[in-house]
Formats: C-alpha cells, sequence, structure tokens
C-alpha cells in the first residue's frame, strides 16, 4: 500500500501538471510508465512524454466511466470482422490487451500535432465530470483517431498500467482517468527501472512501484 504520507506529495504533483513514473512489476512487462492526470496536463506534456518516454501515448478511461459509455475491447470488435486467428486476443500474461478504439476531437483537421492530441486528451478528461458522458462522448469525438484508448478492468482482474493508473488516481482522490506513454531507453528498448529511478531523481519526480497499489 502507498503509505499516507507519500499520498499528497503524488496528489499535488499530478494537480501541478508533473507525471508520475510508474512501474508495473517483473510479472508483467516490467516496464516504467510516465502517468498525467489528463485535468492537469497542458500542450507541453505531450511534448514531454514525446520526446522523454517515446512509447505510445494513451488515454485510461476508468471502469465507472465505462460502465455509462459501454466502449468496446478491440479485440471484441475485431473478433466480429477480422479471422480470430491474427488478433492478438491474450498478451503474454494471460489477460485480454486493454486497448479499444482510437479517437480524436471532432474539432481536430489531422489529430496527431501534440496541441491536437492534448485537445482531445483535456476533452476526454472531462467524462467523468459531466451528468452524461454517453451523450457528450458520442457528440464530440470521432473515430479512426490519434489518441488510443485504454478500458480499466480493475485490479481484481488485470494489473497492468492501464488498472495502476486508474487505481492510482482513484487512492489520491481523482477521477479515475489517466494519460500515459512507456518510457523508452536510448538503446530502443523499454526503460530498465534503474534508470527511470534516475531520471526521476534528475528531473525531481516521484517514481511508484504498482506493487503498492
Amino acid at each position: 500500500m502507498i503509505r499516507k504520507k507519500e499520498l499528497t506529495p503524488m496528489k499535488t504533483a499530478l494537480m501541478n501538471g508533473k507525471p508520475i513514473l510508474l512501474y508495473d512489476s517483473k510479472d508483467r512487462e516490467s516496464e516504467v510508465d510516465m502517468v498525467f492526470h489528463p485535468k492537469y496536463f497542458s500542450f507541453k506534456s505531450v511534448q514531454h512524454m514525446r520526446k522523454d518516454a517515446g512509447g505510445l501515448i494513451c488515454f485510461v478511461i476508468g471502469k465507472e466511466i465505462n460502465r455509462i459509455i459501454k466502449l468496446p475491447k478491440m479485440t471484441q470488435i475485431l473478433r466480429k470482422t477480422i479471422d480470430r486467428n491474427i488478433i492478438y486476443e491474450t498478451t503474454p500474461y494471460g489477460d485480454e490487451p486493454a486497448f479499444s478504439i482510437y479517437v480524436n476531437h471532432k474539432s481536430e483537421r489531422t489529430g496527431i500535432p501534440d496541441m491536437d492530441r492534448w485537445k482531445t486528451m483535456h476533452e476526454l478528461s472531462k467524462l467523468s465530470e459531466i451528468e452524461d458522458p454517453l451523450h457528450f462522448f458520442t457528440l464530440n469525438f470521432r473515430t479512426p483517431g490519434h489518441v488510443p484508448l485504454l478500458i480499466d478492468s480493475g485490479l481484481r482482474k488485470r494489473r497492468g498500467h492501464t488498472e495502476l493508473s486508474a487505481e492510482l488516481m482513484r487512492t489520491l482522490g481523482l477521477t479515475p482517468t489517466a494519460v500515459v506513454c512507456e518510457m523508452l531507453g536510448n538503446d530502443g528498448l523499454s526503460m530498465n527501472t534503474e534508470t527511470a529511478k534516475n531520471y526521476a531523481n534528475r528531473n525531481n519526480l516521484l517514481f511508484l512501484d504498482g506493487g503498492n497499489l
């Protein structure tokens, strides 16, 4: 469990637009993701993730929100349309990938520039705050797009970065949405934990082992 004295610094960092570096576990990807809360980040945060993390920038939708908007997993969509032999139905750790559809905010022209992706994710962050998230979602977003949506299944079913980041936000009293991006090393491989911890120390960022959630 996260120690009580660690909660306030983590929440303060996120609300000040700073990321937390989140490690999953040696039993899963053994990777570190850079995690922001989407309500408190700017388009410069997208630049930060792109340059310093380097992996795929994704938006996490908490299970509470998805009970209302009911987005399917990508595997569910693909089973209805293509040969199941080519569908990545389970991860190497035995559970279903968290990916759903990719979206753009309907106001964007291409959706890929940092400002476009920021606008899409900033608007997605409102899903957990408005009275009718389903209407808001169908009115404001279009697919295919450039922001991958990840659906949180809850830690009892899955312990990937999707679930860990959503649970982190709940623990801190924030809405269960997150922007996550895998950190890559200079060798092009996933950044090892020691390098990620050194990066966190150099940049005055907090590092969290997901086993504490």
